[in-house]
């Protein structure tokens, strides 16, 4: 980082900043100022503490994974039998007909 600040200080900028132009000058002060934000941004990600898991923590095992899917499955079969359900009912079916006919086209 340090030899592409210099290099684009010294050699796309320099001639500028010699002249005294005032827009190299700007892009120098920025370039200045998010270089040294980029070097105390690597800075702090090098030196601070990642972390840790807590003692408390469960992971996410085969099981608990596939028993989350299942219910996920379950509430969405559901959500779209209410759905068509709700659909036979307002053609006129009857509720009980109408539950029938969405479990049957759910299937």
């Amino acid at each position: 980082m340090f030899k592409i600040y210099m290099f684009t200080i010294i050699h796309a900028m320099g001639d500028g900043l010699k002249q005294g132009r005032a827009v190299d000058i700007v892009n120098a002060i920025l370039l200045t100022v998010f270089m040294m934000l980029a070097v105390y941004a690597h800075f702090r990600c090098v030196t601070t503490n990642p972390g840790f898991l807590p003692k408390d923590y469960e992971t996410l095992d085969e099981k608990n994974l596939s028993h989350r899917f299942y219910k996920l499955i379950q509430e969405r079969e559901s959500l779209h039998q209410s759905v068509l359900s709700r659909k036979f009912q307002r053609e006129g079916k009857d509720p009980n007909e109408a539950e029938e006919l969405a479990k049957q086209q759910s299937n």
